[in-house]
């Protein structure tokens, strides 16, 4: 009787400390994560500006690209209404409607973030 006594109060005592060494490691998890928070908020801080600088790179670059492409689709439509002006009269022409058509252009909306 007096071994499971024994036993039983050995065994509480591991329980609570068992208990005490898991809230400890939480709360020394949460101790390290706020140590941790300065240096974390100056890499998000870091990565918002390098994020910035890209998008103002890139939305150069893609108004590069829209200009450029708007002036290669300007000149082929003028090329392709000189050419319907020109032969538009000729029979030939209407067998082949196809020659007719004009193109769309490509970018619908062009987006400029501040």
């Amino acid at each position: 009787m007096l071994l499971q006594r024994y036993i039983v109060d050995h065994d509480s005592k591991q329980s609570l400390y068992i208990h005490k060494l898991n809230r400890t490691r939480k709360t020394m998890a949460f101790l390290r994560q706020l140590n941790q928070a300065p240096n974390l908020y100056y890499s998000f801080l870091f990565e918002c500006v390098r994020r910035k600088q890209y998008s103002n790179i890139f939305n150069q670059f893609s108004g590069k690209i829209y200009q450029e492409a708007k002036n290669v689709y300007k000149d082929e439509i003028t090329k392709r209404e000189q050419f319907i002006k020109q032969y538009e009269p000729h029979f030939l022409f209407n067998l082949l409607p196809a020659l007719k058509t004009l193109p769309t252009f490509f970018i619908v909306r062009y987006f400029i973030s501040i």
